[in-house]
């Protein structure tokens, strides 16, 4: 059976390298009475773990671009997505509900909650972000890399992640072969004309810089992400229709294929809200 998580193999673009990437995986998921998207199963498979493997695909991809610290963080309730990351739930050490990240037992990948909790996706954005700069730890300054270097940004909620993260990646090595103009700032994935922020590529100092900017002006905690990337100047990328889909309601869940619960049977669609 075909592994619905696989990436194709693509060579690293030299002047665009993916070097971290960002899964927001923090919210209270209401419409599905409380029950973790993060955890629902597609083919055996958490979304969480699927979305950790696309991401963990597209740093591989760019190792021949010499990417010097590749990082996964995952923004979320800390104690739930060890449960969900770690081996069997055990192994490596908890850490409180907090904004202090907690490294687990995988490799590239570490866990962090924004703060305060149930802020936003702006604001876990901010949090996942500092913490692939370094500025997560206080009084530390921002390492922005090279111009080139970029983060990648996924929703935890989306089952045809891996078509998404390939079309990013093939877009990003044409972009390496053509003369883009200077201001690119970014590349994020339109459905059929809908733009998906939490599926795109940004370069890494200007996102930073959107970022601080917005936390100067109060304006971080419960913004939106397109208020967040508003001042970024960004390329939009077809992607396959329908790829972008995201698990909202449990009607979602039935029409993009979620097959299982940990614990639990799927309810019906007419229980949606």
């Amino acid at each position: 059976m075909r592994n619905v998580w696989a990436l194709p193999e693509l060579a690293g673009s030299a002047r665009f390298a993916i070097v971290g990437a960002i899964i927001l995986a923090g919210g209270r998921s209401s419409r599905l009475g409380g029950i973790a998207k993060a955890a629902l199963l597609v083919g055996g498979v958490s979304l969480l773990s699927g979305t950790v493997d696309a991401a963990r695909g597209a740093l591989h991809a760019g190792e021949r671009s010499q990417v010097r610290r590749p990082s996964i963080v995952v923004v979320g309730p800390v104690q739930q997505l060890l449960s969900l990351l770690g081996p069997s739930g055990a192994g490596g050490e908890s850490s409180p509900e907090a904004s202090v990240p907690s490294t687990i037992p995988a490799p590239e990948v570490l866990l962090v909650r924004e703060d305060p909790p149930y802020s936003g996706p702006a604001a876990a954005m901010a949090a996942g972000l500092a913490l692939l700069t370094g500025t997560a730890t206080a009084g530390a300054a921002p390492d922005t890399g090279a111009g080139g270097e970029c983060v990648l940004v996924l929703a935890c909620d989306m089952p045809h992640v891996s078509t998404v993260v390939s079309s990013l990646l093939r877009r990003l090595e044409t972009a390496a072969a053509e003369h883009l103009p200077q201001g690119v700032e970014g590349w994020l994935a339109s459905d059929q004309g809908r733009d998906q922020p939490l599926a795109a590529v940004y370069r890494m100092a200007p996102l930073l810089r959107a970022v601080e900017l917005a936390r100067a002006s109060g304006s971080l905690k419960n913004a939106s992400v397109f208020r967040l990337i508003a001042s970024l100047d960004l390329v939009r990328v077809d992607v396959p229709a329908g790829s972008t889909a995201d698990v909202d309601s449990w009607g979602d869940a039935a029409a993009l294929g979620i097959d299982g619960i940990p614990g639990l049977s799927p309810p019906d669609a007419a229980d949606d809200e």
